[in-house]
């Protein structure tokens, strides 16, 4: 069973290169990012943002689901 709980700051690189990964086609942050260090800066911008939710108590993470999302991903 996969516990959801609120996100730390040590789920934020897991949660941020998700989003990374989630949004890569997505035509508005394709627009915002050149494509050039895409990555890198797709996941800075994830960052900042979760970052900022963190504070608020806002964001939730079930670790399970990103552990058996990357599994698929093998």
């Amino acid at each position: 069973m996969t516990t959801v709980r609120l996100a730390t700051a040590a789920d934020l690189p897991m949660i941020a290169r998700t989003q990374m990964r989630a949004f890569f086609d997505d035509p508005l942050i394709t627009w915002m990012l050149p494509t050039d260090d895409f990555e890198t800066r797709a996941i800075l911008l994830f960052d900042c943002l979760i970052r900022a939710a963190l504070v608020h108590e806002t964001t939730y993470t079930a670790p399970k689901m990103w552990l058996m999302w990357r599994e698929t991903q093998s």
